[in-house]
């Protein structure tokens, strides 16, 4: 009888090889963490904390260096989240992002109904849909205030006379 652990790292191997990539350990342990215990987006550091409380021993330069193999290869996925770069399995629908097109915030969107929406866009048009990317840019809250408050405290030209809206 095999483990959920042992699963996943026949999982990894077999993905690993199908992407020809050589299969290593610190590429196992990392691509079998993301199999069985990722429910969100994992940092770097919290791939780091996690692989260390399994009591798997790996810097975290080899971490860095690991996850961007893996994401290269399409085997995770990555995107920017609130000035952080995250990790997810790869082939999940994202649902997509809003960026802040200030100070780069972005907020992965998770919703049922946009997900619904776009797979029966995609029948009408007589595809299935398999995956998605939507990003909606704007100005989030807090660049929005400071906007306001530098536009108010911006000084006149001369001759001119400044009113904040």
């Amino acid at each position: 009888m095999t483990s959920k652990s042992d699963a996943c790292y026949d999982a990894a191997r077999g993905e690993l090889t199908r992407v020809g990539l050589r299969v290593t350990l610190p590429r196992l342990r990392i691509l079998s963490l993301f199999d069985e215990e990722v429910e969100g987006m994992l940092s770097a550091e919290d791939v780091h904390r996690m692989l260390l409380l399994r009591g798997d021993r790996m810097s975290l330069s080899s971490v860095y260096a690991v996850l961007k193999r893996l994401d290269a290869a399409q085997l995770i996925s990555s995107h920017f989240e609130e000035g952080r770069k995250v990790f997810e399995p790869a082939g999940r629908t994202p649902g997509g992002h809003i960026v802040c097109s200030c100070c780069g915030r972005d907020i992965a969107l998770r919703d049922e109904r946009v997900d619904a929406m776009l797979k029966r866009i995609a029948r009408t048009h007589g595809f299935e849909l398999t995956e998605y990317v939507v990003a909606l840019h704007g100005v989030c809250l807090e660049c929005a205030e400071k906007k306001a408050t530098r536009a108010f405290a911006r000084p006149a030209a001369k001759g001119r006379t400044t009113i904040a809206a």
